[in-house]
């Protein structure tokens, strides 16, 4: 049970004035690997949810939803529901964030990193307030239990943690060449700066550019040629245009050379984007000039 010093402390700070972008509709978080936006309301099991839509440039278009998100009041406990799980339609939802919580907790999370396939114990180790525009926050100070990433995590009532909206608990997860995601900035009418190495909230996407540098992609006849990534390491790979419109590639074809091919779209005329998400969910965008 909570202490009553921590009960007088916190109580006010989270049911008074305090801006909270998981139960908000057009709430947006920036982070280095995509950009997320709350939708309108929807129900899953008989439950409130919002919708979570998802999208690899800061304007927030070409959106695709990735899950439902809701905001437990009575527990202060956020939950998540992805759209797909192994690849199937999914109902299950998955515990984010716990702020009910005293020094020393343990709490298990679950996050987009590890496809949420298995929970991650991370304990309390500082509860605090910081203050962002007029408005205070609370902050919750957690680290890695069963394994250490080396990464400070916080996580931030009403935004979520410094990984970004999706990924609590990386400070308990061990990934070997990655680049972990950050989150940047959010949005609810007003923009939240939370990572001062960022200038701008419009920023590009840092796992998709040191990425697709190691990639040679070229047309080639009717096909869109990608050499440096095996075809094993990618679950995904779509085209869009410079109009927004986006076309998703129907079958991957693994060439002799360290890489893939596909076949290019009708639709798809002069400077294209292919974006590809790996098995590791790294988004890369690399451009390439089609022509007839």
């Amino acid at each position: 049970m909570r202490q009553s010093l921590l009960l007088l402390f916190f109580v006010p700070i989270l049911s008074f004035g305090q801006t909270n972008l998981f139960d908000s509709i057009g709430s947006k978080w920036y982070t280095t690997s995509g950009y997320y936006m709350t939708g309108p309301e929807t129900q899953i099991n008989s439950m409130d949810y919002r919708k979570l839509m998802r999208c690899n440039q800061p304007d927030y278009m070409n959106l695709e939803s990735v899950g439902a998100i809701r905001y437990e009041t009575a527990s202060s406990k956020v939950f998540f529901v992805p759209v797909l799980l192994n690849g199937m339609p999914n109902t299950q939802e998955f515990l984010l964030y716990d702020f009910d919580v005293n020094l020393q907790d343990t709490v298990r999370v679950f996050n987009d990193l590890t496809n949420f396939q298995q929970d991650v114990r991370v304990k309390v180790n500082s509860l605090s307030t910081i203050t962002i525009g007029s408005e205070q926050y609370q902050k919750v100070g957690v680290e890695g239990i069963d394994q250490s990433s080396q990464y400070t995590e916080s996580w931030q009532f009403g935004t979520g943690s410094s990984f970004g909206l999706l990924n609590p608990g990386l400070s308990g997860v061990v990934i070997f060449d990655i680049d972990y995601p950050v989150l940047i900035c959010s949005e609810l009418d007003t923009i939240y700066y939370h990572n001062p190495a960022f200038q701008s909230c419009v920023n590009d996407l840092s796992v998709s550019n040191s990425l697709a540098d190691q990639l040679t992609v070229y047309q080639k006849n009717k096909q869109v040629v990608v050499e440096g990534l095996e075809i094993a390491q990618v679950q995904q790979a779509t085209f869009v245009t410079l109009s927004g419109s986006s076309f998703p590639v129907e079958q991957l074809i693994a060439s002799e050379k360290s890489g893939f091919r596909f076949d290019i779209p009708e639709q798809a005329s002069g400077l294209v984007i292919i974006q590809i998400l790996t098995t590791k969910n790294e988004w890369i965008s690399a451009k390439v000039f089609v022509t007839d």
